[in-house]
């Protein structure tokens, strides 16, 4: 029977991400799903890396791989591709994203610093987590 995995709310901590990608992969055997729950960047040091590694895919044999925007995704998508005010952005988590891209802190905000092919994942690549959201529930211990 396959199994489905989630992971939800890296907030920019890839060490989290590859945490959780090992005990997945210890405990799992294909076929199997694993679904990110989107918040993949913002507040935390790494966002870029966490796109990196999502875009590369799992690279296992029968593994899927479903990523899902989550809200940070969507500001950060506008904020680069449409909105001229950066504000918006920086004040949920934007900053350590930046950062993250190679801006200096204290510097001006830059949105040309996130490549476009980022960008256009987060566009096309992810569905939107809350559309989604009624088809998983978490389960406390």
């Amino acid at each position: 029977m396959s199994k489905t995995y989630a992971i939800a709310d890296l907030h920019g901590r890839f060490d989290l991400l590859e945490m959780a990608l090992a005990c997945i992969a210890e405990r799992a055997e294909p076929p199997a799903t694993l679904v990110t729950l989107g918040d993949y960047v913002d507040r935390g040091p790494d966002s870029r890396k966490i796109i990196e590694r999502l875009m590369a895919g799992l690279g296992r044999d029968g593994w899927r791989l479903i990523c899902l925007k989550g809200n940070h995704e969507d500001i950060m998508w506008q904020t680069c591709r449409r909105l001229p005010d950066v504000d918006w952005w920086l004040t949920n988590g934007g900053e350590a994203t930046l950062i993250s891209y190679g801006q200096h802190k204290g510097d001006q905000a830059d949105v040309a610093v996130v490549p476009a092919a980022h960008l256009d994942w987060i566009e096309t690549a992810t569905a939107d987590a809350r559309r989604c959201a009624s088809r998983f529930r978490t389960r406390g211990p």
